[in-house]
């Protein structure tokens, strides 16, 4: 039997100063918070995930970032 890699998510989610990630999601999830992000400019990350009501993925992935205090940080500048 060969190792296999356990498989987390599409996309890794991380914050400055960690070394590990915070979180992984899917590419959709990812994509919605890219979309939306961008969607307006000047937009928080907060406000980014008030704009979210129909994933609860990339909800879950904006509390993280919320929780670690970056919750009025631009979300287009985290976001891409």
């Amino acid at each position: 039997m060969g190792y296999t890699k356990r498989i987390k998510g599409d996309v890794m989610w991380e914050i400055p100063k960690r070394k590990k990630p915070v979180a992984w999601s899917t590419k959709g999830a990812s994509n919605l918070i890219a979309v939306i992000a961008r969607e307006e400019k000047g937009l928080t990350i907060r406000q980014t995930r008030e704009r979210i009501n129909y994933c609860t993925e990339a909800r879950a992935i904006l509390d993280i970032y919320i929780e670690k205090g970056y919750g009025d940080e631009i979300a287009a500048h985290w976001f891409k």
